[in-house]
């Protein structure tokens, strides 16, 4: 049986299409994304813009071809920061419910990272006593630290790709005290946080540090472009720190323009993918860890492995429609 599963993020908007086993496992059949920036603006005005959801729901009508063409039997369609924080966030979840058929849940930051540790250990071998995960996306990175294979601490830090462009970098190139004021807002997040982030007191040795997320995928493809090795496969990609450095290096030093051109780098993700890099570099630093671990799965496949064991719980039995939550839709 396929199914699908819509993740509508701050940033992008993505779709998974999986055939899911009897043994309640899946393989993946088709994945996509789309630049939607549905969280533009939401910092300054507490809402969603109406351009935002425009090309939100102009994305939406290009998945449901897909949708089809895979003959989905169920859909599901989830949300993450943009739809946690939005005034209006009732009003944009009714606007895509009419237009797909399917309510989306909105997450908890919490559930975010649960989720991506679940896709984490499902796609990676983590045999270190301790491991740090981080998932960032463009309105919020979440946290998870586990001990032996099991949860300890989760936090959901508004440190998102999208939002700390729009905050903190205004000049092209990149200003070197807007880039150093970015940095201490970073500092001060996690100093803030509480419970405290767990990133002293474990020996690197001891750690497995892994991150996901669109910018930490990007990171991967433009490492791969630079060692020369498929760029189409991150989700094995080990990083090195003098790597990443390099390309932060890089991409503060030239133009938006420029950016866009570096290998690996997808032109419309060159604008927020500093604040990104910024957020990784620092927790390597933190960690004292010289290599970072990428798992490519991320927050939707954690999610749809939840969905599989039933174990997420959806809005309603059936959306305004009468579909059964989770059917596909007559469209």
């Amino acid at each position: 049986m396929n199914v699908a599963l819509i993740d509508i993020g701050t940033n992008s908007l993505k779709l998974l299409i999986a055939e899911v086993s009897p043994a309640k496992d899946f393989s993946v059949r088709h994945y996509s994304r789309q630049t939607t920036r549905l969280g533009t603006g939401l910092e300054r005005h507490g809402s969603i813009q109406r351009k935002g959801l425009d090309r939100t729901l102009s994305a939406l009508s290009r998945f449901k071809d897909d949708i089809q063409g895979h003959r989905c039997r169920r859909v599901f369609a989830l949300s993450t920061h943009a739809l946690r924080d939005a005034t209006n966030a009732g009003a944009v979840l009714h606007a895509i419910e009419e237009h797909i058929g399917v309510r989306p849940k909105i997450l908890t930051g919490m559930e975010e990272a649960r989720f991506a540790f679940i896709s984490a250990k499902r796609r990676l071998l983590l045999d270190k006593p301790h491991t740090i995960l981080f998932d960032i996306g463009g309105g919020s990175t979440e946290f998870v630290h586990a001990r032996n294979g099991k949860i300890e601490t989760v936090q959901s830090l508004p440190l998102g790709a999208l939002h700390l462009t729009e905050q903190f970098l205004k000049s092209d190139p990149i200003d070197s005290e807007e880039y150093s004021r970015l940095e201490v807002h970073i500092e001060n997040v996690f100093q803030q946080s509480r419970p405290p982030l767990q990133f002293e007191g474990v020996e690197p040795s001891d750690l497995d540090l892994v991150a996901s997320g669109g910018s930490v995928s990007t990171l991967a493809r433009m490492i791969a472009h630079t060692q020369k090795t498929d760029p189409t496969q991150p989700r094995a990609i080990r990083i090195q720190m003098d790597h990443l450095e390099a390309l932060l290096e890089k991409c503060l030093a030239v133009s938006l323009s420029e950016r866009k051109k570096i290998p690996g780098l997808e032109p419309d993700r060159a604008d927020i993918i500093v604040p990104g890099l910024a957020v990784i570099a620092m927790i390597m630093r933190k960690t004292g860890q010289r290599w970072l671990t990428i798992s490519e799965g991320g927050v939707r496949e954690g999610a749809l492995l939840a969905i599989i064991e039933n174990e997420l719980q959806w809005p309603s039995e059936t959306d305004s429609k009468g579909n059964p939550q989770g059917a596909a839709p007559e469209w």
